[in-house]
């Protein structure tokens, strides 16, 4: 039986390409023969019949597609792959959950990284939010988001962690590009207020009445994502018994995050 990969197992897949140190965007899926997994055919009047290969879904590396993992499944449920460049344990794997699959997958990027080393492949490295933001990419930062959100389910902490760090850098490239005073606090808050100030002056109008009550609003939603990265981001040590931020907590911080994001790279322009 083939193996559909869902949205849950793609982000846990996405999860571990970033946490390797790639770029997602440097692989692609695809499908072809399987070497592992096989099943029964019956064709038209009973001759003919037999096992043959099943269709494997597989994620190559774009710079050299012969470099592969495949996901797949038998029919007795078994989870299985077949890995090039190969992994100690050998070409063709199988475990029966799927979190043993992942771990493979995990290992398997270990030894793509020094296969690439030693070949000299040309991988694209990851892009930093910072580089995105000094050019301008807005597809480029929708892109980090969506990476970010995908970790909302996975790993809520470090989602959290993620959005805080994100205004951090837009606030800091807003401080650069309007030639204002850096804090000696980098920390989220002291630039916040630095880039408040500059955007909302405190002149008597009605606009700006309207507009420092959006400032108020977009202080409060920052000093929240501060707090919650320091109680519950990955960033910091964290007890047993700490309460953990769940997934639509964490999503809601990602997308405010991009929301303030994107209107200080509207207002560097």
């Amino acid at each position: 039986m083939n193996l559909k990969l869902n949205a849950k197992q793609k982000r846990e897949i996405a999860t571990a390409i970033d946490a390797a140190g790639f770029d997602a965007s440097a692989f692609s899926y695809s499908t072809q023969k399987s070497e592992c997994v096989s099943m029964y055919v019956r064709h038209a009047y009973d001759c003919l019949n037999g096992y043959e290969p099943t269709i494997a879904q597989a994620l190559h590396l774009q710079a050299d597609p012969s470099c592969f993992f495949t996901f797949e499944r038998d029919d007795k449920g078994i989870f299985r792959t077949t890995v090039q460049p190969e992994l100690e344990v050998g070409r063709n794997l199988q475990a029966t959950q799927w979190q043993g699959i992942l771990t493979a997958f995990s290992n398997w990027l270990k030894v793509l990284k020094i296969e690439i080393e030693d070949r000299g492949l040309a991988v694209t490295p990851p892009r930093t939010l910072s580089s995105m933001l000094k050019d301008a990419d807005f597809a480029g930062i929708k892109k980090e988001f969506e990476r970010a959100e995908m970790l909302c389910d996975s790993d809520a902490p470090a989602a959290l962690t993620a959005s805080c760090a994100a205004i951090e850098a837009a606030c800091k490239r807003f401080i650069s590009v309007k030639g204002l005073e850096l804090p000696a606090n980098k920390s989220i808050l002291p630039l916040w207020k630095v880039v408040r100030n500059s955007l909302f002056p405190a002149v008597e109008s009605h606009i700006n009445q309207d507009l420092a009550q959006i400032c108020g609003g977009l202080s409060s939603v920052i000093n929240g994502i501060g707090a919650a990265r320091t109680h519950a981001g990955s960033a910091h040590g964290r007890e047993a018994t700490d309460d953990v931020v769940g997934a639509s907590e964490a999503r809601l911080s990602v997308h405010a995050a991009h929301a303030v994001v994107l209107y200080l790279l509207e207002r560097m322009k």
